[in-house]
């Protein structure tokens, strides 16, 4: 089965289904999955919300009304708000059993929305070639110059060749910058505590490694470059928290070259411990 094309760096990318329907719903996922998304499924807006706090996704599907026996309920339209302030370019599609036109209005317009539907008999059908629309929307040029988030609050250019000296990769400095971009597509967007400065030398020779939070992940993880193969166990750094897990085998893994990179996904940090955001330019 095809996968939803462009994916986010290495991961495919992931769409939130929000319906109080089990059956509607298990539909939706069924779609979602059948064109290669990543799925998650919440009933209510505080399951939602909880969801979105922890991981950005690329698109959501949000019914309306949330609570089956209240004709007045506006959940879905708070749920839509909540993902517009976060601005974080969640492609939201509203979701309808009532089609008014005021509420699919105030999506269009207010709620940055990309498209309202109403349930019917088409609705399958719409949902698809709507979500296909959506990922196939993404700016082209969000993911550039991607050495900015990892140097800290170093200079770019000095931490970029201070890199590629303690790599000494055979592809130059522009095979280091396309790995970066690769990860920094995947885990977009990306949170760092005030105490760490990017992606700093360990204790192993040839190795790098930061620790973020990775919204487009949803979790926290340890971000690895390497000359060659990846050493094993991996170092924990003493400037992380004790209490930090890492999971094996890595989430993802990239080679570019004779360079490694890889994103570890870890147990034992919160996400609100972060809370400094690495944007793009």
């Amino acid at each position: 089965m095809a996968e939803v094309v462009p994916k986010s760096g290495l991961r495919k990318k992931s769409v939130l289904i929000v319906d109080d329907n089990q059956i509607v719903q298990t539909t939706l996922a069924e779609i979602g999955r059948t064109l290669g998304f990543d799925v998650a499924t919440a009933a209510s807006r505080r399951e939602a919300t909880g969801l979105i706090d922890i991981q950005a996704f690329d698109v959501a599907i949000v019914d309306k009304k949330l609570v089956e026996n209240d004709s007045k309920n506006r959940d879905g339209m708070a749920i839509l708000k909540y993902l517009r302030d976060k601005n974080e370019g969640t492609k939201s599609i509203l979701l309808t059993g009532y089609g008014e036109f005021e509420d699919a209005s105030e999506a269009a317009f207010d709620l940055r929305t990309f498209a309202a539907i109403k349930k019917g008999p088409e609705t399958e059908e719409e949902i698809r070639s709507t979500l296909i629309r959506a990922v196939n929307d993404a700016p082209r040029d969000k993911y550039q110059s991607a050495v900015n988030i990892w140097c800290g609050t170093e200079d770019p250019v000095v931490w970029s060749t201070r890199m590629n000296g303690l790599l000494k990769h055979s592809g130059k400095i522009n095979v280091f910058n396309s790995l970066l971009d690769d990860l920094a597509k995947t885990l977009h967007p990306l949170l760092r505590r005030d105490s760490d400065n990017g992606i700093q030398k360990t204790s192993v020779p040839f190795l790098i490694a930061g620790y973020y939070w990775s919204r487009g992940v949803g979790s926290a993880v340890i971000v690895l470059i390497c000359r060659g193969e990846l050493p094993s166990p991996i170092p924990i750094s003493d400037q992380w928290p004790k209490e930090l897990r890492l999971i094996d085998p890595p989430l993802f893994k990239v080679n570019r070259k004779n360079l490694t990179g890889a994103v570890i996904k870890c147990e034992g940090a919160h996400h609100t411990d972060f809370n400094v955001a690495c944007a793009y330019k």
